[in-house]
């Protein structure tokens, strides 16, 4: 799975958490936001599978005209229309993080490098690639409806844009580091119980020098949070042999991170 995959899915589940407390705060009690899923062919399947009475939850038709749950959908369940965005913010956050290939060292070092100084650098960048994605727009759409105050550079937004713009760059490192954490249990899992004991003449077992150290390491692992658990899922699977284990040895999560301040003193936390 890619990263940028794993942002985007992220940044889809903030969005909904934070719809659900909106609506909430307001007293609504909608539990559902249906729309138009923006996708001929996506539609064309629904209709199909609707004939076989297996159309799938989250999906209605009226009057021959799909629509979505887009508060409750899983992420990957929805239609390229309501993809599009979170999917180019997470390829253009890999892109500003220079995340080339998903591994172990590579998140590492990416992390490091981060601090208030390029935090400030990165906000920047994706503030400048929104704007290219609603010039495309206006470019393909004249009369799609763009924010005029926001297509200004950065240093010109209010406070409150720019801290909305730091959030999903806090958001992906956030990703990368829970991500960083779900591949060295996969890789001592893969070590402990991928390497097979021998067994000794006298009946005694042998494991391999990789296994040992290897069950080691996960004895020694910091225990997981429901976060960190979230995304393992997102790249192995929910009954992955990785995600169980996790749970198995979880405890409860984190403070979160305040977001309205987005400081070293933060990013520190985030890489604790």
């Amino acid at each position: 799975m890619k990263f940028s995959d794993l942002v985007a899915e992220k940044l889809h589940k903030e969005w909904a958490k934070n719809k659900r407390m909106q609506l909430d705060a307001e007293g609504d009690r909608i539990t559902e936001v249906w729309k138009d899923t923006g996708d001929v062919e996506y539609d064309r399947k629904m209709i199909e599978l609707d004939k076989e009475n297996r159309l799938p939850r989250y999906v209605k038709i009226e009057d021959g005209k799909v629509f979505i749950d887009i508060l409750n959908m899983p992420y990957k369940e929805l239609s390229s229309k309501w993809k599009g965005e979170n999917e180019q913010a997470g390829e253009a956050v890999e892109d500003i993080m220079d995340i080339r290939n998903m591994n172990l060292a590579g998140l590492a070092k990416t992390i490091e490098k981060i601090d208030d100084e390029r935090l400030e650098e990165m906000a920047s960048l994706v503030h400048k690639r929104w704007m290219d994605r609603r010039k495309q727009e206006l470019k393909e759409n004249p009369n799609a409806w763009v924010d005029q105050s926001l297509m200004v550079p950065y240093e010109e937004l209010s406070k409150y844009e720019q801290l909305k713009d730091k959030a999903q760059v806090v958001l992906a490192i956030e990703v990368a580091k829970k991500a960083e954490k779900a591949m060295a249990l996969d890789y001592a899992l893969d070590r402990a119980y991928g390497d097979r004991p021998r067994v000794n003449e006298d009946g005694t077992m042998a494991y391999p020098q990789n296994a040992m150290y290897a069950t080691a390491m996960l004895s020694s692992m910091p225990k997981f949070t429901k976060d960190e658990i979230e995304i393992m899922s997102m790249m192995y699977g929910e009954n992955s042999q990785n995600v169980l284990f996790a749970k198995q040895h979880s405890v409860e999560d984190e403070k979160s991170i305040n977001k309205e301040s987005v400081t070293k003193e933060e990013l520190n936390k985030i890489n604790s």
